[in-house]
């Protein structure tokens, strides 16, 4: 694998990563309500990597499971077609569905924030009577996103198709270990950047992220979603 390739693979990743990992869920709820248990003993901001770590296994797993056996059903060319086509629409859809939603979105995450800070006021009195662990929050990241319908969502959809993508690009993620963790470092950088912002920001005692640069992020990962999906498409019939 080349200079060029690497990047173009880690960043590629990481791009298409960032579409599940921003968009207001349990996981992300769950991050400001730990960072909240954790932030009277001064390690609020910890509690994104940790959960970002339990939710990096969980992907390593599916990941692995698909190198040692699952990946084969990418050598089969109707296999790849039918990813291509259905996948790429259903990246339209969601970009589309996320352009639309942009407002609700922030409506919502301003909500998350409202919410579980209220709703534990009356936890940090609790909590400082023992330390908290910060294995909790990592088996939560683990656990969450496992039983999160959202995230097999994504990787049945978003995530193939960015497989599907790099064999297109003669990158095949299970053609090489380079390549795989390459792809997997660059996927699990978007969770541990965003995860990690959301749990610095709520331990300093913000009450609200800056919600005009979070829809202008959404706004772009959406219009990435929607460039994807249609080079999918394209690139089926090139």
């Amino acid at each position: 694998m080349t200079i060029e390739e690497f990047f173009l693979v880690l960043f590629g990743s990481f791009l298409i990563g960032l579409s599940g990992a921003m968009m207001p869920g349990p996981v992300t709820t769950m991050t400001i309500t730990e960072t909240l248990k954790n932030v009277k003993r001064g390690r609020g901001w910890l509690v994104g990597p940790a959960i970002a770590t339990g939710h990096s296994v969980l992907e390593i797993s599916l990941m692995l499971a698909l190198w040692f056996g699952a990946s084969f059903i990418f050598n089969i060319p109707v296999v790849i077609l039918v990813i291509s086509l259905i996948g790429g629409a259903a990246l339209i859809f969601f970009g589309t569905l996320g352009l639309k939603s942009i407002k609700k979105s922030e409506q919502e995450f301003a909500s998350m924030l409202g919410s579980t800070t209220t709703g534990n006021t009356q936890d940090h009195t609790r909590e400082t009577a023992r330390e908290p662990s910060l294995f909790r929050p990592f088996v939560l990241g683990f656990v969450i996103s496992a039983t999160s319908a959202g995230w097999w969502a994504w990787w049945a959809s978003v995530g193939l198709n960015a497989i599907s993508l790099s064999s297109t690009l003669n990158l095949f993620v299970f053609s090489s270990f380079d390549v795989f963790i390459t792809f997997y470092i660059g996927h699990i950088m978007t969770d541990y950047t965003w995860f990690s912002f959301i749990s610095g920001i709520v331990s300093l005692g913000k009450k609200r992220i800056n919600m005009k640069a979070y829809k202008v992020i959404l706004l772009l990962t959406n219009l990435f979603l929607l460039g994807f999906g249609c080079y999918f498409i394209v690139s089926t019939f090139a």
